[in-house]
């Protein structure tokens, strides 16, 4: 039996690896690495520490990936494992990825870093330790074609995981998503005082049960699924990322915040090639929800943003990143090729 290794170092990453293991079931010898327990397979290594966004504390994290680097080029050269699958995670992925090369691994890449935002050399990184890219964005997929990089479009992830959720009755006025990453969790309470919706809206705040100590102390807290509270929402405040396009696919209307630390924001702000850093902006090439940024982020403005947003805006929305992402399903594709690949 072919044997695979899979690192997933975030929580969506996560959440994708397990749909692509169930897929996979025991046709392939899976090896997997995350900062998650995995449900269906034993967690090898456990990445712990290493999500945080921005430049801050580098030193730390760069010593903790290097050390975890380590445990997992010697995991493949103990379990001699041939062939890996890298979702997303780019800072620790596409080192890894050249490391993996070096030893004669199989690399499939799900989940291209967003080198059409800022960090073009990525695109070379691909193409020299990567076989095979899974992108879920079709100009994505084009790009990296031109460039020679063998890659695939398998349809988007958020487009069929909202696809269960559309019909959901709508019995929550404001949903608030800080992010999936402590930084963003603890920069979003920060900024954003929940007082001053308290007495006012019916609201949540979807949370994640590993960052539960960075939430404020309030009975608003909702542990469960963040895209049955997406449907069952009226509107919602949500930081930057996968999220946003959750949100316009399921036809809610937003408001994108996000804060950085200081240093992260002036880099980023000179090196970004796109005027956006929401993805329905991004996609669609023009601000479709309205955006937020650093010091613009505060709740007097999100509130004034929340009253301006409205619905018949948010339905156009999803249908034109509907008809643009299409319908294939990205988990069975990964799943079919990695079998057709390997066995």
């Amino acid at each position: 039996m072919k044997s695979l290794l899979i690192v997933a170092g975030e929580y969506s990453s996560h959440v994708y690896a397990e749909k692509i293991i169930e897929l996979i079931g025991y046709k392939i010898n899976i090896f997997y690495v995350s900062p998650f327990l995995s449900e269906q397979v034993q967690t090898k290594i456990l990445l712990n520490g290493l999500s945080e966004i921005g430049f801050g504390n580098l030193p730390n994290r760069i010593a903790k990936a290097l050390n975890f680097k380590k445990q997992i080029l010697e995991l493949v050269r103990t379990e001699r494992i041939e062939n890996a699958l890298l979702i997303d995670f780019p800072g620790f992925n596409l080192p890894l990825a050249k490391s993996l090369k070096k030893n004669n691994s199989k690399v499939f890449y799900f989940i291209a870093p967003k080198f059409w935002i800022w960090n073009y050399k990525r695109v070379e990184q691909l193409k020299n330790f990567t076989d095979c890219v899974f992108s879920i964005f079709p100009f994505e997929n084009e790009i990296l074609k031109k460039e020679n990089v063998k890659s695939l479009y398998c349809g988007n992830v958020s487009k069929i995981l909202v696809e269960d959720f559309k019909t959901k009755p709508k019995d929550i006025d404001l949903l608030i998503l800080a992010g999936s990453r402590e930084a963003e969790v603890k920069n979003f309470f920060n900024k954003f005082d929940i007082t001053k919706i308290l007495k006012s809206v019916k609201f949540q705040i979807s949370a994640l049960e590993h960052l539960k100590e960075f939430y404020p102390n309030t009975e608003n807290l909702n542990f469960g699924n963040s895209l049955e509270l997406l449907a069952r929402s009226k509107k919602a405040i949500v930081t930057s990322g996968t999220a946003t396009l959750e949100t316009a696919l399921l036809g809610i209307p937003q408001v994108v915040v996000y804060d950085p630390n200081w240093l992260t924001f002036q880099i980023g702000k000179n090196i970004l090639k796109i005027p956006f850093v929401a993805l329905p902006n991004i996609l669609l090439k023009k601000k479709v929800v309205p955006e937020l940024l650093s010091e613009d982020f505060s709740t007097e403005n999100v509130l004034k943003s929340l009253e301006e947003i409205n619905l018949s805006n948010s339905i156009l929305v999803k249908d034109e990143l509907a008809d643009l992402l299409g319908n294939q399903n990205p988990f069975k594709i990964v799943a079919n090729e990695l079998l057709v690949s390997l066995t």
